[in-house]
């Protein structure tokens, strides 16, 4: 059973953008309309588009999605803060954001001190004019404005109170959501919760606050979990965890996790179930192989193979499986190898219409007559002794010519003769068929090389 649902997590998709910069992703114009769409069925609340100030894919994106229906979604274009020494006004990347045209802006701006002079190679004061100038600026222009606070945590264990003048700065300036990412996808859920914690006591009570975690070390969907444990309601992913390097957090592990494990509303519970046909979908425009051992959705994820599980799941699933398949869109899976057991096999005879029986192992009476029949009448290659005559010594009317191999004859069921009982004077030394040259009753055998 899925828990009570007090408090809602706010999804954002970046499959369209953070997904895209994945090796081997790509998706046509198309290929992302069709995307979105699915994602607005599914009930996520925002879908990242894209960037228009990156390559005109994307501009062409949100010029044809303008005239699209979206029921649950927000479409939001994602770019960057103003250029140090520049004017919001002029600024090239600011101005694709607002020819976009879509409801809601994502910029990032810089939250590492060593970004700031390394990267961009300004100063740290010229930054925080950076962030509050551009937030400012694109409040005039969109209905929403989300601050993501690139490398933030990176930052805030380096310097602290840098990092967090940074999230103030886009607070001062009226963004609508302060969203932490771990742009280098190195931390670990113990720093993630530490970190938000102290965020919380710098920033206004109710600032609603944003994850966006990368999985270089394997954590990302474990770092968003653990932000939501601490009081963050918006979270960032893609759909398969598709993103540059390891990934990023994926939604499809997320969101039932959210859901189902600690019983918060996210998207409409009857949508889960379509959880499993939304990976396959994007997959396949991804030209993406599905993991086989994704959980929640993958095939493998319900799959059992060995034979005590597999007894055990026939009386309670629960045994060995966290939760109902069927809640994702998934299903149970029973495998037959050499650590099968009887239950394996049962189970397989149910799901090809089979009627074992499970003490026998046997099928109906009417399907065991017929194996049966089988059984006794079959012409498999085993080898019986027949004796030419008895097993005293063969008389002279009995015995086998001169130059045939052993006073017995080896014959199978079917009654053919082996090749022991061919004369080794007519027997090809290449093959068991005897040669053209050969004199038999039967006439030559087909010519071949000997």
């Amino acid at each position: 059973m899925i828990a009570s649902m007090s408090r809602e997590i706010k999804i954002y998709d970046t499959t369209l953008r953070d997904g895209t910069q994945g090796e081997g992703v790509a998706f046509s114009m198309e290929d992302k309309v069709r995307i979105a769409q699915r994602l607005d069925a599914l009930g996520v609340h925002y879908i990242e588009g894209g960037w228009p100030g990156s390559n005109p894919k994307d501009l062409r994106f949100f010029k044809r999605v303008q005239d699209a229906v979206f029921k649950t979604a927000r479409i939001t274009a994602f770019g960057a803060t103003r250029r140090p020494g520049v004017r919001p006004q002029e600024d090239a990347n600011l101005k694709a954001l607002v020819e976009a045209g879509p409801p809601v802006v994502t910029i990032f701006g810089k939250s590492w001190d060593f970004h700031v002079t390394s990267a961009i190679s300004t100063t740290l004061e010229e930054n925080l004019a950076m962030i509050g100038d551009s937030v400012a600026y694109l409040l005039k222009h969109f209905e929403e404005v989300i601050y993501d606070a690139e490398h933030f945590f990176d930052g805030f264990k380096r310097n602290p109170d840098y990092a967090l003048r940074t999230l103030l700065a886009a607070e001062a300036a009226g963004a609508h959501c302060l969203v932490l990412c771990d742009t280098n996808g190195g931390s670990l859920p113990h720093e993630i919760g530490g970190i938000i914690r102290e965020v919380k006591r710098v920033v206004k009570p109710g600032t609603p606050l944003g994850i966006h975690a990368h999985n270089d070390v394997e954590c990302g969907v474990a770092n968003s979990l653990v932000a939501v444990g601490e009081g963050v309601n918006h979270v960032q992913g893609t759909i398969n965890g598709y993103g540059e390097r390891c990934g990023n957090a994926n939604l499809v592990s997320i969101i039932p996790n959210v859901m189902v494990k600690m019983g918060l509303a996210c998207i409409p519970r009857p949508n889960l179930r379509e959880l499993r046909d939304v990976s396959r979908f994007v997959s396949e425009l991804a030209n993406r192989k599905p993991w086989q051992s994704q959980p929640y959705v993958g095939d493998s994820a319900f799959a059992h193979k060995g034979g005590i599980h597999v007894s055990a799941v026939l009386k309670h699933p629960e045994t060995y499986e966290h939760m109902d398949p069927e809640l994702v869109g998934n299903h149970r899976r029973v495998l037959v190898s050499e650590l099968a057991g009887q239950s394996n096999i049962l189970w397989k005879g149910r799901e090809y219409g089979i009627d074992l029986d499970k003490t026998t192992g046997r099928t109906s009476t009417s399907t065991a007559t017929a194996s049966s029949s089988r059984r006794t009448t079959g012409t498999r290659s085993r080898w019986r002794r027949r004796p030419f005559a008895s097993r005293s010594s063969p008389s002279p009317s009995t015995r086998p010519p001169p130059g045939t191999v052993p006073s017995t004859r080896w014959i199978t069921r079917s009654g053919r003769r082996s090749r022991n009982s061919i004369p080794t004077s007519r027997r090809c030394r290449f093959s068991t068929t005897r040669c053209a040259s050969s004199t038999s009753p039967r006439g030559p055998a087909p010519r071949h090389a000997c």
